[in-house]
């Protein structure tokens, strides 16, 4: 490219050259044509080489009659010594041209100026055709890994500066001719080798994380944050702001590339040192260009640049999960293998392409996208189990069939229905919803999850062994869900570090999501993405669906007309299930304290949500078995004490620290009792209440207090009730008789 450029630049100077001797010729004062500042010294000389060009110019094209008379008897004087002339023909006469020097430098001019076209033409086919015999050679250009694939995008970064140097010359070069589809052709062709490599990148991408994720053991690694804050001071902010400047520590060096760097306007030292510096408006432009690298080169990072440190709901969720040592060190254990070795280094490598080659820009925000998608969308269905417990996690309806006459209907997602959001959290879930959407279809035809050896594959075995499945699941399930975090922050990070401003949107529709919108996203969702699938983990640790089939098969229970003196044996075995996890939990330290805390919060409220999850299912009650119900939960709730914990623990871990006392279990003890004392109600105000609180509760909930009352065999009036509590919930006014 740089002798491609030289030859272009040597036309132009010749150009400009014989415009200067018909500038002479005519007798018009000349206008510069060449760079004052590139001649700086040779102007101190007695004469500028402008000067000497254009003294050479007319001695050469204009000469006056008496060098040309000296000139010929000089001639004639030399020829007779060596030949003998013959006399000219008396018949022949000689004409006298009348073309003056100033026509001949317009011809000469004009004759030079019809080949800039063709010339440049020439350029460029040699160009493409250098390009078409590059790529049928590169087809497994990013295949390789690790330091291969850097090398690939270097050689590939060259390029596009070729490419820039061209283009950017021949801007200059066809001057008025030039239009903005000047190089399309030979832009075409390089997009095509760089799409193949980035395509080969990802492929490689997606496969080897994916492979880290099936195999990982969720084993999380620290990231020591530095100490920015004072050992008093625990503003989360500034901890948050350290914390991104640790993440972004590793992946920079999870590419000895410079992410930031970009595509930079490169002219090489020999084209520089070559004619084309002495035209003026190149000249001007080359400055513009090293102007704008220098201003890139100033741009320092700032933590307020993040969405991540600037969200009071992203910096709450990760606070908590931050730790302090004594001596004021900050350390937060939630770094994956898959994400250390696979994502990470992926991403690394598919930013330096869209960095370093803005021709494929686009593609590659797709392609991180789609690596960032693939492992939100695992550790999901890591959590979930199935598509179906899914759609309940993100609020696309929960499994109970309200529309039934029997509101005792059991559903498949009976589980994921007790972690299910409520309909005032509905705004809050909406942009989870939204982007587990998206990244659905971005995977579609790429990635299949529903052959994803989940976890509930593991052996069960004993009772003993059950629980201890049980708690080795969660720690699992857990540890993936926090483990998002840290992934939410690479994705802001990154989002940050691409250089936006290259993109080329020539071919770009003007609803594609970009990196930074991306990033906004999964800042928003990342929260309670990881409160959804750690609860829906805590159930099914807990066995939920075993619980609610045992409240349900109580039967007779709810339905006798005697009191019971003691609570049933389901709440002592939810109270036991929820210990042993806890000791496990707790002895096996696999995951960090402060997400060990976190996670009893989970099942302290997750019990109380199968609890409230059975009982909605009990079809018919009597005020005697509403009392009952209200007994279990007392036994519930004081059995989830961190003293009554510990005590049940002694014998199987006698090491284990109690609980975290924790306001969780009174206000979920309460959530459920108020539901509970509902029952009593007359109707008129059981209505009013079901009026005033149906943004808290659930809708087959709240039919369950009305249903519950009346004989199995009154279904018409069931059906009138149900209809009554389905259009208080849509918002229509309802006269309740």
């Amino acid at each position: 490219s740089s002798r491609l450029v030289e030859l272009l630049s040597f036309y132009e100077v010749t150009c400009q050259w014989h415009e200067a001797m018909l500038a002479n010729e005519s007798g018009v004062h000349e206008s510069e044509y060449f760079a004052d500042d590139e001649c700086a010294q040779v102007e101190a000389a007695p004469s500028s080489s402008k000067d000497i060009l254009l003294v050479q110019t007319s001695v050469s094209m204009v000469s006056s009659n008496q060098d040309s008379l000296s000139t010929s008897t000089y001639d004639s004087l030399e020829d007779e010594t060596q030949v003998n002339i013959k006399p000219v023909p008396s018949r022949i006469a000689f004409k006298e041209n009348k073309i003056s020097s100033l026509d001949w430098s317009r011809t000469i001019l004009q004759s030079v100026g019809c080949v800039r076209q063709a010339l440049w033409k020439y350029c460029e086919q040699s160009l493409i055709h250098l390009v078409e015999s590059f790529s049928s050679d590169s087809m497994d250009l990013g295949l390789q890994s690790g330091q291969g694939v850097d090398s690939a995008t270097s050689s590939l970064h060259l390029t596009y500066d070729v490419f820039q140097q061209f283009a950017a010359f021949s801007k200059y070069f066809n001057g008025s001719n030039a239009d903005e589809t000047l190089c399309d052709t030979l832009k075409n062709n390089l997009w095509k080798l760089y799409r193949t490599h980035l395509r080969s990148v990802h492929i490689e991408a997606m496969k080897s994380t994916g492979s880290l994720l099936r195999q990982e053991s969720w084993q999380l690694s620290p990231i020591n944050i530095c100490r920015t804050a004072n050992a008093t001071d625990s503003k989360n902010d500034q901890e948050v702001g350290a914390l991104y400047e640790a993440v972004k520590e590793l992946l920079l060096t999870a590419s000895p590339r410079d992410l930031k760097s970009g595509c930079t306007f490169n002219v090489t030292t020999r084209s520089h040192q070559r004619g084309y510096k002495y035209c003026i408006s190149f000249a001007t432009f080359l400055q513009n260009i090293s102007d704008s690298s220098e201003d890139q080169g100033d741009e320092v990072g700032d933590a307020n640049n993040y969405v991540g440190a600037c969200s009071a709901e992203f910096c709450s969720a990760l606070s908590p999960l931050i730790e302090r040592s004594p001596c004021g060190e900050l350390t937060l254990t939630l770094l994956s293998t898959s994400s250390a070795d696979g994502l990470l280094k992926w991403v690394a490598h598919l930013l330096a392409i869209g960095n370093d080659v803005p021709l494929v820009s686009a593609d590659a925000t797709k392609a991180i996208m789609a690596v960032f998608d693939l492992y939100f969308l695992t550790v999901l269905r890591i959590c979930a189990s199935s598509r179906t417990n899914e759609d309940v996690l993100i609020g696309l309806g929960r499994g109970s069939s309200v529309q039934s006459l029997s509101s005792s209907l059991m559903s498949v997602t009976m589980e994921a229905d007790a972690c299910a959001p409520l309909p005032s959290e509905v705004e809050g879930v909406a942009t989870l919803q939204r982007f587990i959407q998206h990244s659905r279809r971005r995977l579609d035809r790429m990635v299949n999850l529903d052959k994803f050896q989940t976890t509930d594959q593991l052996s069960i075995g004993s009772p003993v062994n059950q629980h201890k499945t049980n708690a080795l699941r969660l720690e699992k399930e857990s540890a993936a869900a926090f483990s998002c975090l840290i992934t939410a922050i690479v994705v802001d990070i990154t989002s940050n570090l691409c250089n936006t401003e290259d993109i080329d949107k020539s071919n770009d529709e003007e609803d594609e999501e970009t990196l930074i919108s991306y990033a906004q996203e999964v800042i928003s969702m990342a929260p309670v993405f990881v409160k959804q699938s750690c609860h829906l983990s805590a159930v099914r640790s807990l066995s939920g669906k075993e619980l609610i089939f045992k409240i349900v098969c109580c039967g007779k229970a709810w339905t006798d007309n005697n009191f019971k003196e003691y609570s049933n044996d389901y709440v002592d075995d939810l109270c036991e299930r929820a210990s042993l996890l806890w000791g496990h939990i707790a002895s096996r330290g696999r995951l960090p304290p402060p997400a060990q805390r976190l996670m009893w919060d989970h099942l302290v409220r997750s019990s109380f949500m199968l609890l409230l999850e059975g009982f909605s299912k009990v079809s018919t009650c009597s005020t005697e078995g509403r009392s009952l119900m209200s007994m279990d939960l007392a036994t519930l709730s004081s059995g989830l004490v961190p003293d009554s914990v510990k005590e049940r623990l002694d014998d199987s871990f006698p090491n284990v620290c109690v609980p975290p006392s924790q306001s969780r279990r009174e206000d979920s003890m309460r959530y459920v009792d108020t539901w509970i004392k509902v029952f009593f109600f007359p109707e008129e105000d059981a209505m009013n209440w079901i009026k005033q609180n149906r943004d808290q509760y659930h809708l087959d909930h709240s039919i369950s207090l009305i249903v519950a009352k009346i004989p199995p065999k009154g279904k018409q009036i069931i059906a009138l009730k149900k209809k009554a509590v389905m259009d208080v919930y849509n918002g229509e006014q309802v006269e309740f008789l």
